[in-house]
């Protein structure tokens, strides 16, 4: 996901406006494609890097992420909290009104697999990840790097370089 900037005029002033828009990219048979999932008003007070990092923390919420791994400013959180609520709501009544095409509805397509013939490419562990985590948590780390005079951000980061 990403925030796109659009810039439309007002033809009786002459006036130009920029509007944002949530947009998702997705991919189809026919190659890749974006929709936009919202309107967002005005966000021109933002920098263009927090857009970025508004649109990251908005998709971290729509994918059931509560927990950010770097923690944005009370303002990006705030509004990403704001705006993935109406995103989630845009989303509902969209796919409510769209009626089911042949080509959206799922029929399960089988196949025979020999189980003795599967091999794991790229395995990937989470366990001694969160085991790290919680012993970062549990035994006060970032405190004790506050404390030392550690910014958010660089106590972020060292939890991470932790695991």
């Amino acid at each position: 996901m990403f925030i796109r900037s659009y810039i439309t005029n007002n033809k009786k002033t002459g006036k130009k406006y920029t509007a944002y828009k949530l947009v998702e990219s997705y991919r189809t048979p026919k190659g890749p494609r974006q929709r936009i999932i919202m309107d967002m008003g005005d966000l021109s007070h933002i920098p263009p890097m927090q857009l970025k990092e508004l649109a990251n923390r908005i998709e971290q919420l729509l994918d059931g992420y509560e927990e950010p791994v770097f923690k944005p400013d009370e303002e990006t959180e705030e509004l990403a909290h704001t705006y993935a609520k109406k995103a989630k709501l845009n989303m509902i009544t969209a796919s409510s009104k769209q009626p089911e095409s042949k080509e959206n509805s799922y029929e399960p397509e089988y196949e025979q697999v020999d189980v003795s013939s599967i091999e794991v490419s790229e395995p990937r562990s989470i366990g001694g990840e969160y085991i790290c985590n919680e012993s970062f948590k549990e035994l006060g780390i970032g405190d004790m790097l506050k404390s030392l005079g550690f910014t958010e951000s660089k106590i972020d980061i060292s939890s991470v370089f932790c695991k």
